[in-house]
């Protein structure tokens, strides 16, 4: 699952929560909708906000997960109403150290944007980033990787990815904060022998197999001692989130992900991520 999803289905469900008398939503009516950017058209418009496709994915998956309901008519675009499991899985979160429904609740969209704009940022950088008609001209020509290796690498003398990377998204030594990546790698290493001993049911959750690929990314980059961080706060921290989303039917798992959330927290505020 994307970090872009994972993001706006905290700030989705946060949205929803927030009005108790209004109950229907279209995907335009939230303000962290591309259609609500002032600079939609304009050469460059900004990376904060969510593309139309970006949104009608969340959505989609939120229905999946029943935790918003969607209303169809034969003549308009769809409504969303949050359903009463999604209502109860937000509130859930805000006691949860790390969990994205706790931080999008006590800092909004502002938070919101600063993480789609690193989000946008990072995958612009990678190549990866898809656009919409409206964005089509957002970005230009990316520069080939190799001219920027020879320019940036050699006269800055800074490794490709801190240089593509946004300035959030740097390494860190694992020795800068060894307590806290000690604390870390236990409580991945929890979650992944629950999973083992449990294996027969965890095995049929699709988000498993997305997790334990995120965690053995991150206990590889503590192995050899230097940690992306946006690693922890873009990858493992939201997949973490969407994981108690997912197995609220094992509390016991669910449990050791929130230790590992609040591990995984530590450390980003101890770089000053918080």
């Amino acid at each position: 699952m994307s970090s872009t999803r994972q993001y706006l289905t905290a700030a989705i469900l946060g949205t929803m929560s927030r009005d108790t008398e209004r109950r229907l939503y279209h995907s335009t009516d939230f303000e962290f909708h591309e259609v609500n950017n002032p600079t939609l058209f304009d050469d460059h418009p900004d990376l904060g906000f969510a593309t139309t496709k970006e949104m009608d994915d969340t959505l989609d998956f939120l229905v999946e997960q029943y935790l918003v309901e969607k209303l169809h008519d034969p003549y308009t675009s769809p409504d969303f109403v949050m359903t009463e499991k999604g209502r109860n899985h937000f509130y859930s979160q805000l006691g949860t150290t790390g969990a994205l429904e706790a931080r999008f609740h006590l800092r909004g969209e502002r938070w919101l944007k600063e993480a789609l704009t690193n989000i946008h940022l990072e995958e612009r950088a990678r190549g990866t980033r898809l656009s919409n008609t409206s964005r089509a001209s957002a970005f230009g020509g990316l520069p080939n990787a190799e001219d920027v290796q020879d320019s940036a690498v050699q006269e800055i003398g800074l490794p490709l990815e801190n240089i593509l990377a946004p300035a959030s998204d740097r390494y860190v030594s694992v020795k800068d904060n060894q307590p806290g990546f000690d604390e870390l790698v236990a409580r991945l290493s929890a979650i992944k022998d629950d999973y083992a001993r449990d294996h027969n049911h965890l095995a049929v959750e699709p988000i498993c197999d997305d997790l334990l690929s995120e965690i053995d990314g991150v206990l590889a980059q503590v192995q050899r001692g230097r940690v992306r961080l946006g690693e922890l706060s873009n990858g493992l921290l939201p997949i973490l989130s969407t994981a108690c989303i997912a197995l609220s039917a094992y509390p016991g798992f669910v449990q050791l992900i929130h230790d590992a959330s609040a591990a995984t927290q530590a450390i980003l505020t101890f770089f000053g991520l918080s």
